[in-house]
C-alpha cells in the first residue's frame, strides 16, 4: 500500500499583499509553500531494493490561464535568479522510495 498525503501546514494566513514567503523571502510575489508526501507501507524492500514514485500536481487545471505557477523547493536554492524562473502550473517529479514506514516529500 503506498500513502499520499499534503502537508498544508504553511497553508495559513495567506497575505495576497505580502511577496515572499518563508521559503523565497526574496521573491517579489506572494508565494505559499506546501509538501507532497508519500509512504510506502505494506511492500517489503530490502537493502538493494527501491521504488520510484512519480508524481503530477497542476494548478488550477480548469482556467484558461492559470495565476498560480509551482516550483519545486530545491529550484530556489540553485542559485538562479527570481527573472530565471521558469513560470509553469505543472510540476512533474520523481521520488525514489527505500525504506518502507516512512514519509518521503517535496516541498513546493
Amino acid at each position: 500500500n503506498i500513502s499520499t498525503r499534503i502537508d498544508d501546514s504553511k497553508l495559513q494566513a495567506i497575505d495576497p499583499g505580502q511577496a515572499g514567503c518563508e521559503h523565497d523571502p526574496q521573491s517579489s510575489y506572494t508565494c505559499f509553500q506546501f509538501s507532497a508526501c508519500f509512504r510506502l507501507d505494506s511492500l517489503i524492500l530490502d537493502s538493494k531494493s527501491a521504488m520510484k514514485i512519480k508524481f503530477k500536481i497542476l494548478a488550477e487545471p480548469n482556467k484558461p490561464v492559470s495565476r498560480v505557477w509551482l516550483r519545486i523547493e530545491d529550484e530556489l536554492t540553485s542559485g538562479g535568479a527570481e527573472s530565471d524562473v521558469v513560470k509553469k502550473n505543472k510540476i512533474e517529479h520523481t521520488l525514489l522510495i527505500q525504506e518502507q514506514g516512512r514519509d518521503y516529500c517535496t516541498s513546493m
